[in-house]
């Protein structure tokens, strides 16, 4: 964090009277060298309509109102998404998560340190989270069926026949098609988007539920 992250977070709670402020951050190499600037949003002001469908703010970057974050439970033990099912509550409650634009952070990166172990995990957790928001959003309540064996099963019922070559055939038409949307390359990434929707149902139904959280809000 850098020196004035917390105290301009706090500053803007107060003034805006929002429940969530996240802040920008650079990346940087273990020598603490900038390797990439901005990597979260590039955004000054209120980011519902942005993260509603895909958490794209740094966890460690949060500072919140306890009493709010209290008032509506809290975390939950939602594995691979705790914070995304967090921001999704938050907003399905009516509450406002507001981002700094300028980078308060430094997110360090060790090659050696990334992992993809859980990423597909992750991918289903979110499209259940989704699921979870689009329920609460149709009673009008901020109660929904979440629960940690549902989850499990949520899961389970995508990893069953699922295997390691199909995770690893996805991750690499992901990646390419990340890749290639960073280049600005549109017309590539589509094309990888869209082998990897047509070959795997993980993928496309978390294209799917993005579509219907649009829908519903």
């Amino acid at each position: 964090a850098l020196p004035s992250r917390l105290e301009e977070q706090y500053k803007m709670i107060k003034k805006n009277g929002v429940e969530i402020v996240t802040t920008n951050s650079n990346k940087i190499d273990l020598d603490g060298n900038i390797i990439k600037e901005k990597t979260s949003l590039q955004v000054d002001g209120v980011i519902n309509d942005k993260i509603i469908y895909k958490n794209r703010v740094m966890h460690s970057s949060w500072l919140f109102n306890k009493k709010y974050i209290l008032q509506i439970g809290s975390y939950r033990k939602v594995k691979y998404a705790e914070d995304y099912d967090l921001l999704l509550r938050i907003i399905s409650s009516g509450g406002t998560v507001y981002n700094i634009g300028k980078p308060l952070m430094l997110h360090r990166v060790n090659p050696a340190g990334i992992s993809l172990a859980n990423k597909t995990k992750q991918i289903i957790s979110s499209i259940y989270v989704g699921k979870l928001y689009i329920e609460r959003i149709k009673n009008k309540t901020n109660v929904d069926s979440f629960s940690f064996e549902n989850q499990a099963t949520f899961i389970q019922g995508y990893l069953s026949e699922y295997t390691n070559v199909d995770e690893k055939k996805s991750l690499e038409l992901l990646s390419k098609a990340q890749e290639a949307q960073k280049k600005k390359k549109y017309l590539k990434s589509f094309l990888y988007y869209s082998s990897l929707m047509l070959r795997d149902k993980i993928y496309r139904d978390l294209f799917i539920i993005r579509l219907k959280i649009k829908h519903t809000s």
